[in-house]
C-alpha cells in the first residue's frame, strides 16, 4: 500500500512539473537583433506548439495554454526601408485588416497606447486591435493583435492572441515581449 501511494505521488509530481518551453533559434536571433526581451508566462501552463502555416501571418514562435484556452503567436518584422519606421500605424492596421474576418457585421476595435505608457515602455508607437479572426487562422472565435514599435530597432513586434472567451483577462500577457531599456 505504501508503494502505491508513493507511485501516485510520483505520477502526480510528474504531471505537475512545468515543461521547459523550447525557443526556435530564428526567434532568439530576431529577439537579439531587435533588442527585445521575451518573458515566459508563468501562469496558464504554456507550452510551445508548431508554428501555423498560413500566408497572412507568419509567426516566429507560438505558445498555447489549454488551461486558459489561449494561443499567443509572436512575430518580429524588420523594416528594410527606414521610411517605414515613420508609418507603423499603417503597417499595424494593414495586418489587422488582413487577419480579421471579412463578414459585414464584424468590426475591428482599435486602442492606442497612451503617451505615458509609451514612455514607460520606451516605445515610439503601440496599438491594440480586437477582432474576430478569419476561420483559416484559428478555430478560436476571438483575436487581439498587439503591435509594438521602437524606431531605433527598425522592428515592429507583434503579439497575436487567439482565445475563446470574449471577456478573458489576458492583459498580464502583454508584457511577455518588451524592448530592452537603452
Amino acid at each position: 500500500m505504501k508503494y502505491f501511494f508513493l507511485f501516485i505521488l510520483i505520477v502526480w509530481g510528474f504531471f505537475q512539473l512545468r515543461a521547459q518551453i523550447e525557443y526556435p533559434q530564428k526567434f532568439l536571433k530576431k529577439l537579439e537583433r531587435a533588442n527585445l526581451a521575451f518573458y515566459e508566462p508563468v501562469e496558464g501552463r504554456f507550452r510551445s506548439i508548431a508554428i501555423s502555416k498560413n500566408e497572412i501571418f507568419k509567426p516566429d514562435f507560438t505558445i498555447e495554454s489549454r488551461l486558459n484556452q489561449l494561443e499567443i503567436q509572436y512575430a518580429i518584422h524588420f523594416n528594410k526601408d527606414e521610411h517605414l519606421n515613420r508609418i507603423p500605424h499603417i503597417q499595424g492596421h494593414a495586418l489587422a485588416l488582413s487577419l480579421a474576418s471579412n463578414q459585414a457585421n464584424d468590426d475591428i476595435a482599435v486602442a492606442y497606447y497612451s503617451e505615458k505608457l509609451l514612455y514607460d515602455k520606451q516605445l515610439d508607437w503601440a496599438a491594440q486591435f480586437d477582432f474576430i479572426p478569419k476561420q483559416e487562422l484559428s478555430n478560436k472565435p476571438f483575436a487581439t493583435l498587439i503591435a509594438l514599435q521602437r524606431a531605433k530597432s527598425n522592428a515592429i513586434a507583434y503579439l497575436l492572441f487567439f482565445y475563446t472567451e470574449a471577456n478573458l483577462d489576458f492583459t498580464h500577457y502583454f508584457d511577455t515581449l518588451q524592448f530592452d531599456t537603452l
